[in-house]
Formats: structure tokens, C-alpha cells, sequence
């Protein structure tokens, strides 16, 4: 007797109906490698990072974000081969911090992924795994300084604008967190949150070179400040 057969009978009709239901639904029994092929358009896997971003609900209606609950054999973010699982060195912060300094949306990463899973406060979200146990604090940065004019060897001059909102939630304006008296003119209210915009540490007046400036680095004319004359 088919499947079909089966969930004919008058006993079993209405539990098979709903196995096949929730198994077309959600593919429960789908095979992990050809997942995507199946129920999203060609390259999906290269190209969910964006719209993850911007709506993980539409995501979660089928994916588990975590390993912390378990259930059908749906890929989940963190299923192998997907999120950090196959990617050498993820815990060294220059393997995902590089990641996590690109511009929203990318679907390599960006402050705002991070969020997705590790929180929007970074204090551990689905991932029960906050930023502070590996950064020391709680932010998706090392502990300071942060800057490499302040002795780091990272910097967050790197970082792409776009995730100045995320920024924004510690370095707001005449947080504790900024620099003294920065910024010094603050931005008219209402502003949204940039680099250099006076709503966060840093004004307009940004400089049209690398920080630092050193030897074999260029300004935005393509001047080293080795050969740049007095004046």
C-alpha cells in the first residue's frame, strides 16, 4: 500500500494529512544538501545574508537560529557547513572582526548580522553566547583602545559607515563612552547616526587621509605625506 493509500484510511486519514502538510510546509524530512535548491531561488545560500538582516522572521518560520533547540532536519543557521562551522580561525578576531566591519547587508556580515544571533545589545541572544566572553566588553569591539594611534592592533577606522547605527547604541551622543567633550557640536536632534556627522564621536571634518598616516599610504589625491611639501 502508497503512502497515499495509507493516508486514505478512514483511521489514519487526518494525522497523515497533517505529517504531509507540515512536510511540504517546512520540508521536515528535506535532505540539508539540496535544501536550498529546493525552496529558494538559485544561489540563495550566497544571498540571505541581507534580507536575514533586515527580517530574520521570515527565516525563523522554517530555520532554527540555534543548536540550542533541536527538531526537524531543516538546515538551521548553525548546521554544519553554514554559519562558522567550516570557517578556519572564526574565534581570531581578525577572521570575524574583518566580517563583522563590512557594510550592511553584505551577506559576508556586518554589525548588524552579528546582532541577528549574538543579540542586539550583544549580550548573548539566540546564541546564549555574548560578545563580553571573548571581547571583555560588551560590544561587538576589543576592549580599549580600539584604535591603532592608541597602541591597538586593531582599529576601527576600517569599519564600513553603514553600521554607525549599531555604534550608536553605546557611542551616543555624550556617552560615557566617547572621548571627552565628543562630539563637540552635537548634531541637530533627530539626526541619524553616522561616523562623521557630530552624532557620534568624530564631526565633519574628517581627515582625507588614512589614520595613521604612514610611510607608502596615500591621501584621497594619491599624495604620500612622506613627499607632501611644508605647505
Amino acid at each position: 500500500m502508497t503512502k497515499v493509500q495509507r493516508c486514505l484510511s478512514p483511521f489514519k486519514g487526518w494525522l497523515c494529512l497533517l505529517s504531509l502538510m507540515v512536510f511540504i510546509s517546512c520540508g521536515s524530512k528535506a535532505d540539508p544538501a539540496t535544501y536550498f535548491s529546493h525552496y529558494h531561488p538559485a544561489d540563495w545560500k550566497s544571498q540571505h545574508g541581507g534580507p536575514a538582516t533586515n527580517d530574520l522572521t521570515s527565516c525563523t518560520k522554517c530555520h532554527e537560529v540555534s543548536l540550542l533547540r533541536t527538531g526537524n532536519s531543516v538546515p538551521g543557521c548553525l548546521t554544519t557547513g553554514c554559519h562558522h562551522q567550516t570557517e578556519p580561525s572564526w574565534a581570531v578576531a581578525g577572521t570575524h572582526g574583518l566580517r563583522a566591519k563590512k557594510p550592511v547587508g553584505d551577506p559576508a556580515g556586518s554589525f548588524a548580522a552579528c546582532q541577528i544571533c549574538h543579540g542586539k545589545d550583544f549580550s548573548g541572544g539566540a546564541s546564549a553566547k555574548a560578545c563580553a566572553t571573548c571581547h571583555g566588553v560588551a560590544a561587538p569591539h576589543p576592549a580599549k583602545p580600539w584604535s591603532s594611534w592608541g597602541g591597538s592592533p586593531w582599529t576601527h577606522t576600517t569599519t564600513d559607515p553603514s553600521n554607525a547605527a549599531v555604534c550608536a547604541q553605546c557611542h551616543y551622543p555624550g556617552s560615557p563612552d566617547n572621548p571627552p567633550n565628543h562630539p563637540a557640536t552635537p548634531a541637530p536632534g533627530g539626526t541619524a547616526p553616522g561616523c562623521f556627522n557630530n552624532t557620534m564621536c568624530h564631526g565633519s571634518a574628517s581627515a582625507p587621509h588614512p589614520v595613521p598616516f604612514l610611510l607608502g599610504l596615500t591621501d584621497s589625491l594619491g599624495n604620500g605625506h612622506v613627499t607632501a611639501t611644508a605647505s
